[in-house]
């Protein structure tokens, strides 16, 4: 049977590139931080890695047609171990530490490189992270350790020191929108919503572009948008919310989206597609009163990651919008 192919990492060539010298040079280093947020492709490239350390050609990449290679990328290769922290864990502690260092003094079951990936790394606690430094000062032969992180601030500058740094690059829009339309056949103004709206991240924008829920929501919240203004608009735009309470603050996020690109003319904002109606909306509710709606959605964002009541918050927003409540202080800032 064929072997799965290798996800391609889209706008990381000079990551790559470095890559494929280190492995040829045999400089990969005994541990390794690969840092970016979620959709960065930071998983891909550990596995990338994992490939090029485990691949029996030993050349600079991977063959992806080897024993080693094939085992790798089905997740059963016995010298390759990933670790990732179970869902709703907050902090990964001394204990976790000490799990993973048993399992490195086992020997290689076949007889060459073992390779040990931990995801969430900035989840370890201090002690946890002064635990493993006697591992990165003292590293067991043969072993190599990843440590998968969305940024390196909690890691402690004794460790980063102790490992070798690889930063995912962001990707341009682009450059996004093609591989989405191309590998993915995303269809196109879908693909520029996502490319425009992921901040660099070609995972992040596939994740969105997939998002059936996230499709219905932005429809639902642009409707709800067009009623702001209208005689009866805020009991509609109530009503409509409500089936999507638990989404709220991603609905918040959306009309701030909105909102931006009715000010700036639509067409060059994150929503391309929808930029006639957003026109529409401009021509019908003056620019300072977009800006104020806008403003008020930040606030909304901000009482709700404050734990404040959501129905209270959401009646607050829409009392703003109708000019019955006063917002707070705070200059316009466009997204």
């Amino acid at each position: 049977m064929e072997a799965r192919q290798m996800p391609a990492l889209t706008g990381q060539q000079e990551v790559l590139d470095a890559m494929r010298s280190a492995v040829s040079a045999g400089r990969i280093g005994h541990a390794l931080i690969l840092s970016g947020p979620a959709g960065s492709g930071k998983s891909t490239l550990a596995l990338w890695l994992t490939q090029a350390l485990m691949c029996q050609s030993r050349t600079s990449a991977p063959c992806g047609q080897c024993p080693g290679c094939k085992k790798v990328l089905s997740g059963n290769h016995a010298d390759v171990k990933v670790i990732a922290p179970g869902k709703g864990v907050k902090s990964l502690k001394v204990e976790d530490v000490e799990q993973l260092q048993q399992a490195m003094t086992n020997r290689a079951y076949e007889g060459g490189r073992r390779v040990y990936v931990l995801r969430s790394a900035h989840l370890l606690t201090p002690q946890a992270q002064n635990k493993l430094l006697k591992t990165l000062e003292e590293p067991p032969d043969g072993v190599t350790l990843m440590l998968l992180v969305e940024h390196t601030a909690p890691l402690l500058p004794t460790v980063i020191s102790r490992c070798q740094q690889i930063r995912m690059q962001r990707v341009p829009a682009g450059e996004i929108e093609a591989a989405l339309c191309q590998r993915w056949n995303i269809p196109q103004a879908r693909a520029r919503h996502a490319a425009q709206a992921c901040d660099g991240w070609v995972g992040a924008a596939l994740e969105m572009a997939q998002d059936e829920e996230y499709w219905t929501l932005r429809q639902a919240a642009l409707e709800m948008l067009e009623q702001a203004g209208r005689p009866g608009g805020t009991m509609r735009i109530m009503a409509a919310a409500e089936p999507y309470k638990a989404q709220w603050p991603r609905l918040f996020t959306l009309w701030q989206g909105l909102l931006r690109d009715a000010a700036v003319g639509g067409e060059e904002g994150m929503h391309p597609d929808l930029a006639a109606r957003l026109k529409a909306l401009a021509a019908r509710i003056p620019g300072e009163k977009i800006q104020t709606m806008w403003w008020a959605c930040h606030q909304a964002q901000q009482r709700l990651a404050g734990n404040a009541n959501a129905a209270l918050v959401m009646d607050w927003l829409l009392s703003t919008w109708e000019g019955r409540d006063e917002i707070g202080s705070g200059d316009w800032r466009p997204l």
